[in-house]
């Protein structure tokens, strides 16, 4: 069956999607945090091209009531900024590896050269800085970058080395839909995770987990745990990205209500 933008549906399982809503939505009386929204980061010219700066960090984050659990970050202590790039620009990426670990950081989705990709090939060693430079080619969408340090992107992923992309063309900015970040335009980075009782995540490299992935048994929206948003605006697009280590997701509102699914795993669907 082909999907289209304009069909509803009430419930799916996908990377990167994103979905229209008639507010207000009701929250299930379980959630109590205020949902957080990460930083955006739209770069900085220099000279002909768009520098983003990202610093590669350890850090340590409150999930749990009165415990402390070690992350890893860009630009702050667990997850990264919001990329926010346009289709048409040069691009330079900037990033220091401020861990005590070799990582990568790989542009998931966006059509990069080989060179500029980093793949597990591409290591950043600590204290180092890689610099790839790219121009953007391709329609609009929403991805997201994350390591893929070889035998290790489950795990630093796991910690939390990872964020959002949006990227934006003409015919995205020509639309009338929600398009204010944060506020009608909202990112949802969607994990599970397992804590061990001192606060510390739970992961454990045993064949089983290998093999199938690492399955936790709770659910962090931009790392927050049994999170509420509150939306000002009467129209509200949540950009969903599946962010877990193996688990896939149905999505749906407890009320049974309809939504419109715009856009699939990194681009907008067909009227």
């Amino acid at each position: 069956m082909k999907l289209s933008r304009r069909r509803l549906v009430q419930s799916m399982g996908f990377a990167a999607s994103n979905v229209l809503l008639p507010m207000p939505v009701f929250a299930q009386t379980r959630a109590h945090n205020e949902l957080r929204i990460p930083p955006l980061h739209a770069g900085e010219m220099s000279g002909d091209s768009l520098r983003y700066d990202l610093q590669l960090q350890a850090g340590s984050s409150q999930f749990l009531s009165g415990l402390n659990t070690p992350t890893l970050g860009i630009n702050g202590s667990f997850l990264g900024p919001t990329l926010r790039l346009r289709n048409g620009s040069d691009v330079t990426m900037s990033v220091m590896n401020r861990l005590a670990e070799p990582s990568t950081v790989h542009w998931h989705g966006l059509h990069v050269p080989a060179k500029a990709d980093g793949g597990p090939a591409q290591v950043i060693a600590p204290g180092e800085t890689w610099r790839p430079s790219f121009q953007l080619m391709q329609k609009a969408g929403t991805f997201w970058y994350h390591s893929h340090l070889l035998n290790k992107t489950g795990e630093q992923v796991y910690r939390d080395l990872a964020g959002m992309i949006i990227l934006d063309d003409d015919e995205s900015e020509s639309l009338e839909i929600p398009s204010t970040y944060g506020v009608d335009d909202i990112p949802l980075i969607v994990q599970d995770r397992r804590f061990n009782e001192d606060g510390t995540f739970r992961y454990v490299g045993m064949h089983r987990d290998v093999m199938t992935g690492v399955f936790g048994d709770r659910i962090l929206v931009n790392g927050t745990t049994s999170p509420l948003f509150a939306p000002a605006a009467s129209k509200v697009r949540f950009r969903i990205l599946n962010a877990a280590n193996a688990r896939t997701f149905n999505f749906a509102f407890a009320d049974g209500r309809e939504f419109s699914l715009i856009a699939s795993d990194g681009g907008f669907l067909e009227k």
